[in-house]
C-alpha cells in the first residue's frame, strides 16, 4: 500500500453559495478520527489558514468511530452549503465502502485540495527489545501470533499495512485497533502492545519515547532519512498508505 493522501472535501451538490456572501457564518471541518492524530493536526493547521483567508472561525468537530466512516458519513450527507467540510483519508475512505454498507461513495463529495502524502510506519516503544523490524518480523514468524500491533482502527491504512506486512513476512500479529491514531500510540508508549503501524507525521513528536522500525514506502522520507524502508528488508515489503484529504458534502 502507498501512503495514506489527504484531502479536504464537502458534500457534493449541483451549485454552490453565492461567493459575495459566503462565509457569514463558522465553518466546520469534520474529522473521522479522534485528536492529536495526523488528520486532526492536518485539519487544525489547514483551518488556520483558512480563518486568515476567509475572515471567520473555523472549528474542527472530531466523529471518531468505525475506522474514519461516521465522519467520513457526517460529511457527505451534510447540507452542501460550503460550511460543513470534511477530511478524506485515501485509501481508507473508499475501502471501508467495499465490505460494509455504506451512505457514500466517490461520487458524495466535491474534492477540494490533497494536502499530504504521509508514509505509514512500523514503530516500537523506545525501550522495545525489537530495534530492527527484521527482530519484530522474526518473533511474529516463531511466536504467532505473540506481537500485539496497535492500529488506530479496523479497516484503516494502519489495518492494512499491518495485514500486508504479515503476509510478506510469513508471521502472525495479534491486531488491536483503537480509536484513533492518538490512542494507539499512547497505548504502545505505555507497553501495552509490542508495536504499531501509523503515519510517519504521528511520530515525529515522539523521538525519545518511540522507535521507528520502517517507513513503508518505497523510498526513504526526507523527514527520518535515517529510517530504512519496508522494502529493504528484502521482503516484498507493502508500501504505506496515503494521508488525507480535506473533502467536503
Amino acid at each position: 500500500m502507498r501512503s495514506t493522501i489527504l484531502t479536504l472535501v464537502l458534500a457534493a451538490a449541483a451549485a454552490g453559495p453565492a461567493l459575495a456572501e459566503y462565509p457569514e457564518k463558522t465553518i466546520e471541518i469534520i474529522v473521522g478520527y479522534s485528536a492529536g492524530g495526523g488528520t486532526d493536526v492536518m485539519a487544525r493547521t489547514v483551518g488556520q489558514f483558512l480563518e486568515k483567508e476567509l475572515g471567520t472561525s473555523v472549528v474542527i468537530r472530531n466523529e471518531p468511530g468505525a475506522g474514519g466512516q461516521i465522519g467520513f458519513t457526517n460529511t457527505a450527507t451534510a447540507k452542501p452549503d460550503g460550511y460543513t467540510l470534511g477530511t478524506f483519508n485515501l485509501p481508507a475512505a473508499l475501502a471501508l465502502t467495499y465490505d460494509r454498507k455504506a451512505a457514500y461513495d466517490a461520487e458524495s463529495f466535491s474534492y477540494l485540495a490533497n494536502f499530504v502524502e504521509d508514509p505509514n510506519t512500523f514503530v516500537v516503544a523506545a525501550d522495545s527489545p525489537y530495534q530492527t523490524l527484521d527482530d519484530l518480523l522474526a518473533d511474529a514468524r516463531e511466536n504467532p501470533g505473540a506481537v500485539t500491533v496497535g492500529l488506530s482502527a479496523l479497516g484503516g491504512n494502519d489495518h492494512f499495512a499491518a495485514i500486508l506486512m504479515q503476509k510478506a513476512a510469513g508471521g502472525e500479529f495479534t491486531l488491536v485497533p483503537f480509536k484513533g491514531a492518538a490512542n494507539a500510540r499512547t497505548a504502545l508508549m505505555g507497553g501495552h502492545v509490542a508495536a504499531g503501524t501509523m503515519a510517519l507525521s504521528q511520530t515525529a513528536s515522539f523521538g525519545e519515547e518511540l522507535r521507528v522500525l520502517a517507513v513503508l514506502a518505497d523510498e526513504r522520507s526526507d523527514f527520518a532519512p535515517d529510517v530504512p524502508t519496508g522494502t529493504a528488508h528484502r521482503r516484498p515489503a507493502p508500501a504505506s498508505p496515503r494521508v488525507p484529504e480535506p473533502a467536503g458534502p
